[in-house]
């Protein structure tokens, strides 16, 4: 019986170190900001350009006009996001603004919808943001965009504090 408790303590220890052993993917991340106080047009959907690298792990982004964040390894991804509008008085109550991710340039899900602010009175400032998981395969590309209806273009706030995308491979 000695002998056979050590054989499987031998066996368990094997198994271990086999595990010890594999190799794991390293982490990807991906944290962007953006402080260049960028216009939203009104009525579009509208790539938002996070410009400033705070973190890129894998160098998954491009950014500019056509920003996106490319998927290196497939995987289950966190993007969390946030952009806040410049104070303003041209929100009315009925107008909205949402954040909606895209897939390989076609609409996804909708991250958040804020509405509700009527700023005629007081300037007041419109912010979205939220948290989306996402499956993607290996080369898929995702980018977020923000909408507005306020009735005429509108500036995100010049402040990185404000606007960032952190994208995370989760699984």
């Amino acid at each position: 019986m000695n002998r056979e408790l050590l054989e499987k303590l031998a066996s368990l220890e094997r198994r271990i170190g086999a595990l010890e052993r594999q190799e794991r993917p390293a982490p990807v991340v991906a944290v962007y900001g953006t402080n260049a106080g960028q216009s939203i047009g009104n009525d579009s959907d509208t790539i938002v350009n996070f410009e400033d690298v705070v973190v890129d792990t894998h160098g998954a982004v491009t950014t500019g006009a056509g920003w996106h964040f490319t998927a290196h390894l497939a995987g289950v991804y966190a993007v969390a996001v946030c952009v806040l509008f410049v104070t303003t008085t041209a929100w009315a109550e009925t107008e909205f603004a949402r954040l909606r991710w895209y897939a390989d340039g076609a609409a996804a899900q909708i991250i958040t919808l804020r509405t509700g602010l009527d700023s005629s009175a007081a300037a007041g400032a419109m912010q979205v943001n939220g948290v989306v998981v996402v499956n993607l395969a290996a080369g898929a590309q995702i980018d977020v965009r923000v909408f507005q209806n306020s009735g005429g273009p509108l500036a995100l706030n010049a402040s990185g504090n404000f606007n960032h995308i952190g994208i995370f491979r989760i699984h």
